[in-house]
C-alpha cells in the first residue's frame, strides 16, 4: 500500500432503492434488502482503500458484522459510509453505517484484507484443477 493510509480514512456511497435492490422472492413488501445494505459498504470500505493500492494490489472483505436496524422502501435515497478505525498490517478495520433520507438503517463493522492480485489469482485457478 502506499503511504498516507490512516485511521480516519473515510468514504461514502449513495444509491436509490430500485426493484433490483429489493428484497426478492420473499412475502414482505418491496424494501432494501440487507444483502444490498452490506455491499455497499463494503464497497464504501474497498473505495476508501482505493487511492492507496500499488498496481499490483487490491482488497478483499473478510469479515462482516452489521445489524439492519430499519426498513427503506423503494424509491428513496441510501447513503453508506465506512470509516477506517485501525490498520494491523494488511488487515484494515472500519465502521460501517448505512442511513435512508429520514434514519439510520444499518451500522457494524467491516474488515478487508489487502491482497497481491496475481497471487491471489493463482490460489482462484488452483482450486479450479
Amino acid at each position: 500500500m502506499k503511504e498516507g493510509v490512516k485511521p480516519g480514512l473515510e468514504h461514502e456511497l449513495v444509491r436509490i432503492v430500485t426493484r433490483d435492490l429489493s428484497v426478492l422472492a420473499t412475502r414482505t413488501p418491496p424494501a432494501f434488502a440487507t444483502a444490498e445494505m452490506i455491499r455497499l459498504m463494503e464497497y464504501a470500505a474497498y473505495q476508501a482503500l482505493d487511492p492507496f493500492y500499488e498496481d499490483h494490489e487490491s482488497s478483499v472483505g473478510v469479515r462482516i458484522e452489521v445489524e439492519h436496524l430499519a426498513p427503506t422502501p423503494l424509491g428513496m435515497r441510501v447513503r453508506a459510509s465506512a470509516r477506517l478505525i485501525r490498520l494491523e498490517g494488511r488487515r484494515c478495520f472500519f465502521e460501517v453505517e448505512a442511513h435512508d433520507e429520514r434514519e439510520q438503517i444499518g451500522r457494524g463493522t467491516h474488515e478487508r484484507f489487502v491482497i497481491e492480485t496475481a497471487r491471489f489469482a493463482t490460489r482462484l485457478e488452483d482450486k479450479l484443477k
